[in-house]
């Protein structure tokens, strides 16, 4: 029998196999649950799993140091680069240790291709793939909160619609009655 806040080893290889990026239900199979769908539900409802599962996630985040700031700084230097500073004055690929770090922050592959010309000729052909600007700028104008909301919750009260909507329509009859031949 365990303390009330210690868990068992089977909650601890739970816990570990969700930190490790394994599904809820993967998780507790591995653990041993005999019945890891409606396991893995009960785990997650219970309060020491949660703390151990919240404290495991902080551990994390501090040994990699993950900060919000650090990963909108890296978004930004993605939405915010110009990748011209790879090339040379002359139009060459620069050296990859010559980029500066806010154009090569922007690069997400890059590859050299020899091409054969004929005649013993070859030509290194450098193809260079940057990250997504649209998305990058897309993820900032989310975070500052720049679009409008997906969703707009309206509430009308459907009695004072139907009134309007009722005046309205005794108007247009009042207008046919003096304007129209019934008026006659």
């Amino acid at each position: 029998m365990t303390p009330d806040n210690q868990l068992t080893h089977k909650q601890m290889k739970f816990v570990s196999g969700f930190l490790e990026g394994k599904s809820k239900t993967q998780a507790a199979r591995d653990a041993g649950y005999v019945t890891p769908e409606r396991s893995c539900t009960k785990l997650m409802a219970t309060p020491k799993i949660l703390d151990a599962i919240e404290r495991g996630q902080r551990d994390v985040r501090a040994a990699t140091t993950i900060e919000l700031e650090k990963v909108l700084r890296e978004i930004a230097r993605i939405a915010f680069a110009d990748v011209r500073g790879i090339f040379s004055e002359d139009g060459r690929l620069l050296p990859p240790h010559e980029w500066p770090d806010n154009a090569a922050a922007a690069i997400a592959a890059f590859d050299v291709v020899t091409v054969n010309k004929g005649e013993g000729e070859v030509e290194h052909v450098a193809k260079v793939k940057t990250w997504t600007k649209t998305d990058a700028l897309d993820k900032l104008m989310r975070y500052l909160g720049a679009y409008a909301p997906d969703k707009v919750d309206v509430k009308h009260d459907i009695t004072e619609i139907e009134r309007k909507l009722h005046e309205g329509r005794d108007r247009v009859a009042r207008l046919k009655v003096v304007g129209g031949s019934e008026a006659a």
